[in-house]
């Protein structure tokens, strides 16, 4: 009995409450869509973050014939070079087997728009 109460009664609302009810589930699902948007934008933004961040030495080294050209800190100073044979090499050629490489990354470069 009471279910058919509540259902004439739902029948019996003003148009402008059904309105006021459609505008808020409408606006539910829009933030429910911008929320998944957002989510997937803060998914991505990580795995940029992660592909660019700096790597400690203790952790892995870059792959031979993979990654040439990186950045690296030594005594706490950034230097462009390569790893080559297992070594860090700066642009002069100067290897680091006498001071001690802590992080690294790959030197990503944009790609080329048309």
């Amino acid at each position: 009995m009471n279910e058919r109460k509540e259902a004439v009664s739902i029948f019996n609302m003003s148009p402008k409450i059904v309105n006021k009810a459609t505008e808020l589930l409408e606006a539910i699902e829009e933030l429910t869509l911008s929320e998944a948007g957002l989510t997937m934008k803060i998914k991505q933004l990580q795995a940029e973050i992660a592909e660019h961040r700096w790597i400690p030495v203790s952790e892995r080294l870059p792959e031979k014939d993979v990654c040439d050209d990186v950045l690296f800190i030594i005594e706490g100073l950034v230097e462009a070079g390569e790893f080559k044979n297992g070594l860090f090499l700066d642009n002069n050629g100067r290897d680091s087997k006498e001071e001690i490489v802590t992080h690294w990354k790959p030197i990503i470069l944009p790609e080329d728009n048309p």
